[in-house]
C-alpha cells in the first residue's frame, strides 16, 4: 500500500482557533450576486378550526425558532461570502468553523479531501472543488482544548434550536438538514447528510468526491435564506379573541311588566286577555283548580305518562288502593283501556289546592329545581261541597291539609291501604277550602296540626292525590283539538274516576328572563308531544305566595320576545348544554333540545317580529 494511502488524518486539534464573527464582513457582495439569490422561506398557512385557541402558544414558539435559525444563517451566509475559499464545515458541532492553513506543504494535502460537513443553517454557493481541498495538515495546529469549547457551544446553540422547532411539531428549513450520520466506526462505510445530499466515506474516514448530480443537488437545497422572516400566515387567525359586547339583559333580570299583570284588578281588560286565560284566572280565584310542580328533570317522564302505547288505546292505570297485592300482578291488571272517547292515559299524582288567587301558600319543591308547573281544573258538576266530598271519598281522591307530608309513595300498602297515621289525618276537600280562607282572612289558624298565633307570611303547600288525563285540553267544555264538548254533568268530561284532562296552563315561581325562557320552552315541549294545536294559546301563569295569579298574556309575552331579540344574552338551556356537545351526545336530550325549540312559524307573532329579530332568537336557544 502506497504510504499516501497509509497516513492517518491528523487531529482536528491541530486545526487553528478562528473566531467566528468577523466585523469587516461586507453584506453587498452577496445581496448583489444574482447566482446567490436567496429562494424565499416557505409561508406556513393553517387552516381555521374549533381549536385555534390551542394553537396560539405553539405558533409564538415556532415563529420565536425560525427567527432564531434565520439569524443563525443569515450570519453564516455573510461569514462564507467573505472568505469562500478558506472555510470548512463540521457538521457534528451544527455550526461552521473557519481556518487559516499554516502549512499548505503537507505531503498529502492534494489527496486527503477535506470532509465536508456543513450546518444546516451554514449554507453557502462556494463550488465544491474550494471546499475540499484544504489542506489537511492545517488541521494539526487548533490546541484541542479551544476546539472543545468551540464544539461545546456550537453542539448547544444548535442542539436548543432543533428542540424548539421539533416540540412544535416544525421544522424549519435549516432543521431538516440536521440529520446528522456519528464518526465512522472500524472498516464500516458511513454517509454524512448535508442538506439533501449524501457524501460517502471510505473505510478509513475519508469522503469521497461528490458526483456533479449531488453537488447540483446539493446547491439547489442550501441557497442562503432571506435575510428578513416572512409571517405565519393563519386564515382568519385572530391573536385575541375578542367576545361579543354583553347585552343588557341577563337571565337573572325580572321581566318587570308581568309583575303588573294582575288578572283581578278592575281593570282587566287592559290586559287584553284571551278567553282560556280568563277561565283558568277563574277556577284559580274559585278554589276549583289544582296545581303540581314538576322537577325540571323529571318533564320527559310525566309528559310520556299521557301518552298511550303505539297501537293500542288509552290506559286507566288503577289507583293504589284498587290493585290486589301487587305479587305476582301483571301489567295488564293494574291497567283497563279507556273508553274510545279519551284521548290520554290517566293516573293519579300529587297536586295542591291553592287559597283563592294562588296567595298566601307555597308550592312543593324549590323554585329552581322546580321552576315550572302545571294546572289542572277539576270537575264542576257537583251541586254543592257535600256531594263533591262524597264522589272523592268514593274514588279514593285523598287529601291532606297544609303542613302534613303525606308521602304517598310510602305510605301505601301492597293492598292499597294508607299505613302510618295517613288515613287519620285526611281532610275532605271542603275541609281544605275552609283552611284556605282562614290562611287568607284570620289573623290565627291551624297549620300541620298546630295553632298559630299571629299567621305566617307564607303557608306550606297542601296535598291533594287525584286522577288526572283521560280528556284532552278543554277549554270552557270545549276540546280544543277535535271542538268536541266535554261536559261534566253527563259524565263526557272531567271526573274523579277518569281523570282532570290535560293541564289547561303552565306557570312559573319567578319572574326573571330564566325562568320566562323555560316556561316557553315547556310550552314549546307539550306542542311537540301531544300537538301544536294543544298547546297553542295555552295559558301562561306566574303565581307567587306575595302576589298571587299574573298572566304573562300574548301582549307581554310579543315584548319578551322583543327583548329577547336586542338586549336579552343567549339562553341555552343550562341542563342540555355540556349534554349536547360534539364528543358527548346523547340521543334523549338532543331530542328533547329539538322538542324545546320555541315556536316562531305564529302568524301573530310574524306580525309583531321582523325576520332579523325572529333570527335573532332562534340563534341565542341554540
Amino acid at each position: 500500500m502506497a504510504p499516501a494511502q497509509q497516513h492517518t488524518m491528523p487531529s482536528a486539534s491541530s486545526l487553528p482557533n478562528v473566531p467566528m464573527n468577523n466585523t469587516n464582513t461586507n453584506n453587498d457582495e452577496f445581496a448583489n450576486n444574482a447566482a446567490g439569490k436567496p429562494i424565499p422561506q416557505a409561508v406556513l398557512v393553517y387552516h381555521e378550526s374549533a381549536h385555534s385557541i390551542v394553537f396560539r402558544d405553539h405558533l409564538r414558539r415556532q415563529q420565536s425558532a425560525i427567527r432564531r435559525t434565520s439569524s443563525e444563517m443569515e450570519h453564516s451566509a455573510h461569514v462564507h461570502s467573505k472568505h469562500p475559499s478558506n472555510h470548512h464545515h463540521n457538521h457534528r458541532a451544527g455550526l461552521s468553523r473557519h481556518a487559516h492553513p499554516k502549512n499548505a506543504s503537507h505531503p498529502h494535502a492534494s489527496r486527503l479531501p477535506t470532509v465536508v460537513q456543513s450546518a444546516p443553517t451554514s449554507v453557502t454557493n462556494t463550488p465544491a472543488a474550494s471546499r475540499n481541498t484544504t489542506p489537511a495538515a492545517s488541521r494539526s495546529t487548533t490546541p484541542a482544548k479551544s476546539r472543545a469549547a468551540s464544539t461545546n457551544s456550537s453542539d448547544t446553540e444548535t442542539n436548543d434550536a432543533f428542540q424548539i422547532e421539533t416540540d412544535i411539531g416544525y421544522e424549519s428549513a435549516g432543521s431538516r438538514g440536521s440529520t446528522h450520520s456519528g464518526r465512522s466506526d472500524g472498516g464500516m462505510s458511513s454517509a454524512s447528510s448535508v442538506g439533501s445530499g449524501l457524501y460517502k466515506k471510505n473505510s478509513n474516514g475519508v469522503p469521497l468526491t461528490a458526483t456533479k448530480q449531488e453537488k447540483n443537488r446539493h446547491h439547489h437545497h442550501h441557497n442562503p435564506p432571506h435575510a428578513s422572516v416572512h409571517p405565519v400566515v393563519v386564515a382568519n387567525f385572530q391573536p385575541v379573541i375578542e367576545p361579543l359586547e354583553q347585552l343588557n339583559l341577563i337571565s337573572s333580570n325580572v321581566f318587570e311588566p308581568l309583575l303588573d299583570a294582575d288578572p283581578y284588578v278592575d281593570d282587566e281588560e287592559s290586559l287584553e286577555m284571551s278567553e282560556a286565560e280568563k277561565e283558568v284566572a277563574e277556577l284559580l280565584k274559585n278554589e276549583q283548580a289544582v296545581v303540581k310542580t314538576i322537577r325540571n328533570a323529571d318533564w320527559t317522564a310525566f309528559l310520556q305518562k299521557f301518552i298511550p302505547e303505539e297501537g293500542k288505546l288509552a290506559s286507566h292505570i288503577h289507583h293504589p288502593a284498587h290493585c290486589s297485592s301487587s305479587r305476582g300482578t301483571t301489567s295488564s291488571e293494574t291497567t283497563n283501556s279507556l273508553d274510545t272517547q279519551y284521548s290520554y292515559n290517566s293516573f293519579v299524582t300529587s297536586t295542591s289546592l291553592l287559597p283563592s288567587c294562588g296567595k298566601k301558600m307555597r308550592c312543593f319543591g324549590s323554585t329552581n329545581e322546580y321552576a315550572t308547573g302545571v294546572v289542572f281544573a277539576m270537575p264542576k258538576a257537583f251541586p254543592n261541597d257535600k256531594s263533591e266530598d262524597a264522589a272523592a271519598k268514593r274514588t279514593r281522591t285523598w287529601s291532606w291539609p297544609s303542613g302534613y307530608s303525606a308521602k304517598t309513595e310510602f305510605n301505601i300498602d301492597h293492598h292499597g291501604n294508607l299505613i302510618n297515621g295517613r288515613e287519620e289525618a285526611l281532610v275532605p276537600l271542603s275541609g281544605m277550602r275552609e283552611m284556605n280562607y282562614s290562611y287568607l282572612h284570620h289573623t290565627d289558624y291551624v297549620v300541620g296540626g298546630r295553632m298559630v298565633k299571629g299567621g305566617l307570611q307564607t303557608i306550606p303547600y297542601n296535598e291533594i292525590y287525584i286522577r288526572v288525563g283521560g280528556l284532552g285540553r278543554v277549554v270552557y267544555g270545549v276540546d280544543v283539538v277535535t271542538g268536541k264538548k266535554c261536559d261534566d254533568s253527563d259524565g263526557s268530561g272531567r271526573s274523579f274516576d277518569n281523570g282532570l284532562g290535560l293541564p289547561i296552563a303552565l306557570f312559573i315561581r319567578e319572574a326573571d328572563y330564566s325562568h320566562i325562557v323555560g316556561l316557553l320552552r315547556t310550552r314549546a315541549r307539550i306542542g311537540a308531544i301531544f300537538g301544536r294545536e294543544t298547546a297553542k294559546s295555552m295559558p301562561l301563569l306566574l303565581i307567587t305566595p306575595e302576589q298571587g295569579v299574573r298572566v304573562l298574556t300574548e301582549k307581554l309575552q310579543q315584548k319578551v320576545f322583543k327583548t329577547m331579540a336586542w338586549d336579552l344574552n343567549p339562553f341555552q338551556n343550562p341542563t342540555l348544554g355540556y349534554r349536547c356537545e360534539i364528543d358527548n351526545t346523547s340521543e334523549t336530550h338532543l331530542k328533547q333540545k329539538i322538542e324545546e325549540l320555541i315556536d316562531l312559524d305564529n302568524d301573530a307573532l310574524k306580525q309583531v317580529l321582523t325576520p332579523e329579530e325572529m333570527a335573532r332568537i332562534a340563534g341565542k336557544q341554540q
